[in-house]
């Protein structure tokens, strides 16, 4: 589907007669879904010509949240409700991730629902997004982007101590509650008993406002996946 700048045409009456004027409204185009495999692949296509057709486009943003989790699968959209704070979030960001309905976010959607941004962002350049969580114990995950392989990395905004906890690694100290500067981007656990680990991740294309060169996030975000995170140890 291929999103134009729409024009809003705007009336102003004034004292010393009529005036008609133009107001522009910039928008950018919301990723296209693309396809998944249960909590391990997924690949986004992203549109071709981004930053000729949208000159005030600077690129994409994604954005994650981890949660924790008994259970050894977690299929969305079947059986994301056995995690209930990630079952609230989808259901949150569903009319969001809508085309069809009008609703967008705000610069400070995600931040308002806990959800941090990956490091580092993603350019304009079109082309595939490839995800990999591998099952393998203690692999980290991967996203290539056009072919180049890139270790997916937790948040440069996070206290992390340790160059491996950066990695989206079903770790100790993930499940450690006191650790809560370091696991500002995990769901709080009553327990510490949590054997699994999975991260919803959504993508936005972002942009800069050309009146004021303000940072604008105006496109509809898309769900990704839901990915499980490698455990440390089997």
């Amino acid at each position: 589907m291929r999103f134009l700048k729409r024009f809003v045409f705007i009336a102003a009456v004034v004292f010393l007669g009529g005036a008609c004027g133009i107001e522009e409204h910039y928008y950018l185009p919301q990723v296209p879904s693309g396809t998944f495999n249960l909590n391990t692949e997924a690949t986004i296509t992203l549109p071709p010509n981004f930053l000729s057709d949208y000159h005030y486009a600077s690129g994409y943003r994604i954005f994650y949240r981890i949660y924790l989790s008994n259970s050894g699968s977690v299929w969305y959209p079947n059986t994301i409700s056995s995690i209930s704070a990630l079952n609230s979030d989808i259901s949150f960001f569903s009319p969001f991730t809508d085309p069809i309905n009008p609703v967008i976010i705000s610069s400070t959607t995600f931040a308002n629902r806990r959800f941090y941004e990956l490091s580092p962002g993603i350019g304009t350049e079109g082309g595939t997004l490839d995800f990999e969580f591998p099952t393998g114990i203690g692999v980290p995950p991967t996203v290539s982007i056009n072919g180049v392989k890139h270790d997916l990395r937790r948040s440069n905004a996070l206290n992390l101590p340790a160059a491996e906890q950066f990695f989206f690694i079903n770790t100790d100290e993930i499940n450690n509650n006191e650790n809560s500067s370091i696991n500002a981007d995990v769901v709080i656990a009553a327990n510490n008993e949590y054997a699994h680990a999975y991260v919803a991740m959504y993508i936005v294309a972002i942009g800069t406002n050309p009146e004021d060169q303000t940072p604008i996030i105006s496109s509809k975000p898309t769900l990704i996946n839901v990915f499980k995170l490698p455990n440390i140890r089997s």
